[in-house]
């Protein structure tokens, strides 16, 4: 007869944190990285006898990469809810061959509206391994990728 000895409080402990670390995994690959918002948000800005309401469409940290069609199929279901401005604030690029795709996408976006983009970070460099523990303590450290071509971009968007 074989006995089963009881697992110790820190065994206990790791494979509990084990499992959560897992289960966080899944979740951030698998489901967090394809679940794209639309917010609806009534900002009473204009004054009341305004026309009518503003609709401003706010686009932003899209890390477009080439291939990803389901990502752009959002972004495209957004801009036919025909908004009066469009917005896009930073982080658009995600790797240098994600230019022709972003300028695809978001070049017409405008489509004869008011629109303005601010580039981020992401748009000026590209990725990069990075140690997560830097943020806590070598935040002044930076570390930098490849420079990515910004200038077509910016003049894709603009055209």
């Amino acid at each position: 007869m074989t006995t089963v000895r009881p697992r110790s409080p820190a065994a206990r402990t790791a494979g509990l944190l084990g499992g959560l670390a897992a289960t966080g995994l899944a979740y951030a690959s698998l489901v967090e990285r394809r679940w794209y918002r639309l917010r609806h948000v009534t900002v009473p800005a204009l004054r009341s006898d305004a026309a009518g309401p503003l609709r401003l469409l706010h686009l932003s940290d899209l890390h477009l990469l080439p291939g990803q069609e389901h990502k752009r199929a959002f972004v495209r279901s957004c801009l036919r809810r025909q908004p009066d401005v469009v917005v896009v604030t930073g982080d658009l690029l995600e790797r240098a061959d994600a230019v022709e795709p972003a300028v695809q996408l978001l070049g017409g976006a405008a489509d004869g509206r008011p629109a303005v983009a601010v580039l981020g970070s992401h748009d000026f460099w590209g990725p990069v391994p990075k140690n997560p523990l830097d943020y806590l303590f070598a935040h002044d450290r930076r570390v930098r990728g490849n420079r990515l071509d910004t200038g077509r971009l910016v003049g894709g968007l603009a055209a």
